[in-house]
């Protein structure tokens, strides 16, 4: 089933079969509290946060297509091994492979549109799969900031997800 995703003036919209949600990331977006990030674009100035910004982003893209490779038993080895385009790809990729290849026991989808009718929200994850034989929503997070579980919180649902 191909689910469909618009960015709106309001954000991100997902068209799903059982109507059209905001995506997580939007409402988290809307709800948090941003102060710090205005205060270090002060800081840095806008260029820099934006260049900053993008060389995350693209780094982020870069290990996360490493992961679903691996996850699709693609060997990436040599090609991680020799990618210097971005700094600490290779720890982060090698890092998180570590951290999942004895918790995850089964991959049944990845990058995969989910949503919840009942709560309206939508999103995509990096994968549905088994962790520890329980079926699981998982999603990599590369942030180099955000190093602590209390650093993330908003980043945890225990409602279920329809895909």
């Amino acid at each position: 089933m191909s689910i469909t995703a618009t960015t709106t003036s309001k954000g991100r919209v997902y068209h799903t079969p059982d109507g059209d949600f905001p995506s997580v990331t939007t409402i988290l977006g809307q709800t948090a509290n941003n102060i710090w990030l205005q205060k270090w674009k002060e800081k840095v100035g806008e260029e820099e946060a934006a260049r900053i910004s993008k060389y995350a982003t693209d780094r982020g893209e870069k290990v996360h297509s490493y992961l679903e490779r691996f996850w699709n038993g693609e060997d990436i080895n040599n090609e991680l091994v020799n990618d210097f385009e971005y700094d600490d790809i290779q720890n982060m990729t090698t890092n998180l492979i570590k951290a999942t290849s004895n918790n995850i026991t089964k991959s049944y989808e990845q990058e995969i549109a989910v949503w919840h009718k009942e709560l309206g929200y939508a999103g995509r994850v990096d994968m549905v799969g088994q962790w520890r034989g329980e079926d699981a929503i998982i999603d990599f997070k590369t942030s180099k900031k955000k190093k602590y579980i209390s650093n993330v919180k908003d980043f945890f649902f225990t409602s279920c997800c329809v895909c």
